[in-house]
């Protein structure tokens, strides 16, 4: 998953124009009528951020299938299955030494894997007598991976029931574990798993505009985003159980 700047068929830029109303009399109200409209802006900035992750992990599952089953107990080797899904998304990505790869743990596998008998002896500070176990995190379990690959954790959550009964909130991702290819630096044609396609400089365009009852100016931002999967071969799923 990366991102590459220019513009994608058949999508037109710029879209999805988020706004934010300020009224009139907040502004009489306000020292700063400033102020209200940069909370304005942290304020979409934010629904951005959490609806490009949806629709990214949303493209991502979708393009990679059903997944393979991973039970990981006590006798089990997460690291060896990882590095057996790293090895096959770099051979799918037939691009060599310039490909990197990305591995992605849903919140519950990435405490499945960390938990794992055969994974907590190997997170290691220090020399001799003098070292340790460490506490595991994401980047210090990228040193566990053939070639070192960019390890992150997915924690968005969303709500699977119906507007108006009572909530279920559930992680995204939850059991799931993807190895991808990726580039840190991507191009519109390097065989990356998956891209978001922007227009360069015009991410997120700041305006305001004044409504037609005149009591109202609304900041409005339109940001230009392309999620595509362009290599769907190039990634490997794998779902995680504790057993």
């Amino acid at each position: 998953m990366g991102e590459a700047l220019g513009r994608c068929r058949p999508c037109r830029f710029p879209c999805r124009p988020p706004r934010y109303p300020v009224d009139n009399l907040e502004k009489l109200e306000s020292a700063d009528l400033e102020n209200a409209l940069r909370e304005g802006s942290v304020a979409i900035a934010e629904v951005a951020a959490l609806s490009h992750e949806k629709s990214v992990i949303d493209a991502a599952l979708a393009a990679a299938g059903a997944g393979t089953a991973k039970a990981w107990g006590d006798t089990s080797d997460p690291v060896s299955d990882v590095d057996a899904a790293i090895l096959a998304v770099i051979k799918a990505a037939k691009y060599g030494s310039l490909m990197g790869v990305g591995v992605l743990f849903g919140a519950t596998a990435w405490v499945t894997f960390k938990n794992a008998s055969k994974v907590r002896g190997r997170f290691i500070v220090g020399a001799g007598s003098a070292g340790g176990l460490a506490v595991p995190t994401e980047k210090s379990a990228s040193s566990l991976f053939v070639g070192n690959p960019d390890v992150r954790s997915s924690y968005m959550v969303y709500d699977t029931a119906p507007q108006g009964v009572a909530e279920d909130i559930r992680f995204l991702l939850d059991s799931t574990v993807l190895v991808f290819a990726r580039r840190d630096s991507p191009t519109r044609r390097d065989p990356s798993f998956m891209k978001t396609f922007r227009l360069m400089g015009q991410y997120m365009v700041p305006s305001s505009y004044i409504r037609d009852d005149g009591r109202v100016e609304v900041a409005k931002f339109d940001w230009s985003e392309d999620v595509r999967v362009t290599n769907s071969a190039a990634v490997v799923r794998l779902n995680v159980t504790a057993g």
